[in-house]
């Protein structure tokens, strides 16, 4: 199931909002006696690491929660049937691993003498050191079996050609890449000392598999999210606002991804012989705009469901087509993994604190890994190392270059990078989307067939509005147009964003001002709002009922 279908919009997601009400309206029925304030543990110093004292939240806050992990776990189980046990191992797992680093971490554990405060404090007992290993070992050996078996078995039989015969290949559970990384950054933290031990079996089961996110992110830490755990405040505005950020994001993946997807699949089949200079340049573009659409929209119906429940997640994406370098590009798209790889690789690794080789040889790693993450294929290794490249050349004295020159260079610097980038990111095959790329600058032998010709030509007719329009809708013209007409509010300050304060709060972190909750400005622009609202998502319902074209981009995640 996917949020995209008519399925979860009309049947799965009311149902589940219908049996949040009335587990919140049961659970504040039971609730006398019970104090749901939260205790001064939950607003102390982050850095507590002694057994945690906040409180499971009021018993209404525990009902929905249980119904919201009972939905999750259905909704994954609708594509999975069989993985949802992989799921449910992994949060009991971890579970008990949070328990125990908590437990051997505690200054009252007569093994542990003192307040240990960091990993690197001498008072880290080594039971604690054990138990955090075997968690790492434990998920990154889970996310390797099923996701990277297979591409080293393809790799070993190239050398071995008589290796493992049987072998057919495992079946990739969906979003396990994002929600491993969700386990991995509670594990660290908590044995960072940076959150307290979360002793409701529930409320991490939710954090984990809760499902706005868990398929196509954002990732999410758990201390941006375990206030809310235990208290919420679910008003009608915040589902309003929900409720239109769903919509928002349902038209862009339905109305323009999609859309943008049917060119591309109409293209990508080309062989580079026979690819003319138009025609990849109108794949690109077109794939570019697809699953920037495709991407920011799931992300953009994420928080809109999150809201929905009461729940305020981070943003992942801010504009990334307006960057002036690919530094800023990665400031801008999918926020929440780049500040995932900041915070547990490239900073552990030094970060830029040793020095420029060693910054460099840092960047190389990271992007070496983030390459990988997103697929077990060797374009993706490719792609991850391109952007490296990028990076360390901006580093070494490219983006202060940028910085002096007309804003237009950088753009096209950047925009170029990352077309190139995607011909390499859409083709599993790495001769194909090099190919490609070297195609839209008229490299490489190419005699185009007649009949090819005569289609680019009508495609590019056919298509340029569309392309026009989301290259336009890709930029922050549109919310400009609303704030200087009034129609909307600026978001947020960064200091009412959720989650606990902390120094390094930045865009890389996905720390960045909501783009589209807020309600408008006026009256006027609210009935506005609501008639535009309402006619997108019945616009984007008569797309999915009328088209069969609707992919899912992140199987391989």
């Amino acid at each position: 199931m996917v949020f995209s279908s008519l399925t979860f919009i009309y049947l799965f997601l009311p149902l589940v909002s219908l049996a949040v009400i009335v587990a919140g309206l049961v659970g504040r029925v039971g609730q006398h006696g019970l104090n749901s304030t939260p205790t001064s543990a939950t607003t102390s110093a982050p850095t507590t690491t002694s057994a945690s004292t906040t409180p499971a939240g009021s018993r209404q806050i525990r009902a929905k929660n249980a119904v919201l992990l009972v939905a999750s776990l259905f909704f994954y189980a609708w594509g999975e049937p069989v993985y949802i046990l992989l799921m449910l191992l992994s949060i009991v797992v971890n579970y008990f691993a949070g328990l125990a680093i908590g437990h051997f971490r505690s200054p009252n554990n007569p093994s542990n003498p003192g307040n240990p405060t960091s990993p690197a404090s001498p008072n880290n007992p080594a039971p604690a050191r054990a138990v955090y290993i075997a968690s790492l070992i434990f998920n990154l050996g889970l996310l390797g079996v099923f996701k990277y078996t297979g591409f080293f078995v393809e790799q070993l039989r190239r050398l071995w050609p008589g290796f493992w015969p049987d072998f057919a290949g495992i079946s990739l559970p969906i979003g396990i890449s994002f929600y491993t990384f969700q386990i991995l950054s509670y594990i660290i933290d908590l044995y960072r000392g940076e959150l307290p031990v979360e002793r409701s079996l529930v409320g991490l089961g939710t954090y984990i598999a809760f499902f706005p996110q868990h398929i196509a992110g954002p990732i999410v830490r758990f201390t941006d999210i375990m206030r809310q755990l235990q208290e919420r405040d679910e008003n009608w505005q915040m589902r309003a606002t929900g409720a239109r950020r769903f919509i928002f994001g349902l038209a862009k993946k339905v109305l323009i991804a999609n859309r943008c997807g049917a060119v591309w699949a109409s293209l990508e089949q080309l062989p580079p012989q026979e690819l003319p200079v138009a025609a990849a340049w109108l794949g690109g573009l077109a794939f570019g705009l697809q699953i920037y659409f495709d991407f920011s929209g799931y992300s953009d119906m994420a928080l809109g469901l999150a809201r929905l429940f009461g729940f305020e997640l981070v943003e992942n994406f801010d504009h990334p087509y307006i960057a002036r370098s690919v530094t800023e590009f990665w400031r801008r798209w999918h926020l929440t993994l780049s500040g995932w790889f900041r915070r547990y690789v490239y900073l552990p690794l030094g970060g830029n604190r040793r020095g420029l080789a060693r910054q460099l040889a840092n960047i190389l790693v990271v992007w070496l890994l983030t390459g990988f993450w997103h697929g077990a294929s060797w374009n993706f290794v490719v792609w991850g190392l391109w952007f490296a490249l990028l990076l360390v050349i901006e580093k070494l004295g490219l983006l202060k270059l940028l910085e002096r020159l007309p804003r237009p260079v950088g753009h096209l610097w950047t925009l170029l990078a990352v077309l190139l980038s995607w011909m390499v990111f859409a083709h599993l095959d790495v001769g194909t989307g090099l190919a490609w790329a070297g195609r839209l600058f008229g490299l490489g032998p190419a005699a185009p067939t007649q009949a090819t010709v005569s289609y680019v030509r009508y495609a590019w007719r056919s298509a340029w509005p569309l392309l026009a329009t989301a290259a336009l809708a890709a930029t922050h013209l549109p919310r400009r147009l609303a704030l200087r007409l009034g129609l909307a509010v600026r978001p947020a300050a960064m200091s009412d964003l959720p989650g606990e304060p902390r120094r390094d709060r930045r865009a890389s972190d996905g720390m960045v001002p909501d783009q589209t909750a807020d309600l408008p400005a006026t009256p006027a622009a609210a009935a506005l709002s609501l008639a535009a609202t309402l006619a997108l998502l019945l616009l984007s319902t008569a797309a999915l009922v009328n088209d069969a074209f609707n992919p899912f981009l992140y199987f391989r995640f």
